[in-house]
């Protein structure tokens, strides 16, 4: 994914989008299903390995090719279950998904598709060893099986990692840092305050009125979030009397605003009158200017610095941009889990069948 793919996921992790609870809920439900499904093949494991020093050449090789057929269903089974539920965890809690082009749609629907009748082999494999008996080769095709469905599914995994870790990059500016009043902001340095919003020397217009950021859609799909432009101006903050400017730069602003909460609107804006919090850094101007004019709110230092601007219930864009990482973060884990799972078990199955 390029930089611009996992700023956008960041940016959409913080909106959030609706939940779809009945489809999420039911793909948890399957996901959680198939879990208990390899559990039951996972529990079957061990009583196998005590099988292996038993009976003559041919029935240990039957039976180490059985046994790889177990692990590599728990491996690739557990994939296709974290997998599932990731996907369908996204929907039902509203976090982000990346937008697919048609190609990678289908890509993605081929690698679901191919990992079914793979894990039922694997399953008819691992009931005995006299079904595997006479087939050339077979612990090594029931690891290729496994080997594949696993690694179908955990081509997902750097883009999970990233986009998880640039979630939990939003996240790490927000630490600690403290509220302010808006009439009691320090000189100087990262504050989190509160206020309404106030027109400041321009606006912008749209159908919803007077905005100070609006983001337009050419092609409001998901596959159009790429053609998607953004405007900003420099607005007040006002609250009970106080007030301070918010430089506004699109291009180094996230914007959180409840109508985003459909990511293919083709317009949202952030109205004049809407009560919002800001995290920034207090902007210091010339000499003596901070106790005769009004202070500046700007981007955090450095560069990758930005200033958070969220209108919707307190501490919702924290939450969201921890889970939304949590998410896709654990997805990952667990893909490159059963990866691993499949390399170990084969080597330590390989030392017991050459004992």
């Amino acid at each position: 994914m390029s930089g611009h793919g996992v700023a956008s996921f960041a940016a959409d992790a913080a909106v959030g989008r609706r939940p779809e609870w009945g489809r999420g809920l039911a793909g948890v439900a399957g996901a959680a299903g198939l879990g208990c499904i390899v559990w039951a093949f996972a529990d079957g494991l061990r009583a196998r390995l005590g099988l292996f020093a038993m009976g003559t050449a041919v029935y240990r090789d039957a039976q180490w090719a059985s046994t790889a057929a177990i692990a590599s269903f728990v491996a690739a089974g557990t994939a296709l279950a974290v997998w599932l539920l990731a996907r369908f965890l996204r929907a039902a809690l509203g976090v982000p998904v990346r937008p697919l082009t048609r190609r990678r749609a289908r890509f993605a629907k081929l690698r679901a598709a191919a990992a079914v009748p793979m894990l039922l082999i694997l399953a008819v494999w691992s009931l005995d060893e006299i079904l595997v008996r006479g087939v050339r080769g077979a612990p090594f095709v029931a690891l290729g099986l496994g080997a594949v469905t696993s690694l179908l599914l955990a081509y997902d995994v750097p883009r999970l990692a990233r986009n998880g870790l640039a979630a939990l990059r939003e996240r790490t500016p927000l630490l600690g840092i403290p509220f302010h009043e808006l009439d009691a902001l320090p000189a100087a340095g990262l504050v989190r305050t509160r206020g309404v919003v106030a027109a400041g020397d321009d606006t912008l217009w749209t159908a919803q009125g007077a905005c100070v950021w609006l983001r337009r859609t050419a092609d409001p799909t998901p596959l159009g979030r790429e053609s998607e432009s953004l405007e900003a101006r420099p607005f007040r903050l006002e609250h009970r009397g106080a007030r301070v400017f918010v430089d506004l730069d699109p291009a180094r602003a996230l914007v959180v605003t409840p109508a985003a909460l459909d990511p293919v609107a083709a317009e949202v804006g952030l109205p004049v009158g809407a009560p919002v919090e800001v995290i920034g850094a207090v902007i210091a101007g010339e000499a003596g200017a901070y106790r005769g004019a009004p202070p500046r709110l700007g981007p955090t230092p450095g560069p990758r610095g930005r200033l958070f601007v969220f209108a919707g219930p307190r501490g919702a864009m924290n939450r969201r941009l921890v889970l939304a990482a949590a998410v896709d973060l654990l997805a990952a884990a667990g893909l490159l889990g059963s990866v691993l799972f499949l390399a170990v078990a084969w080597s330590y199955l390989g030392f017991l069948a050459r004992r």
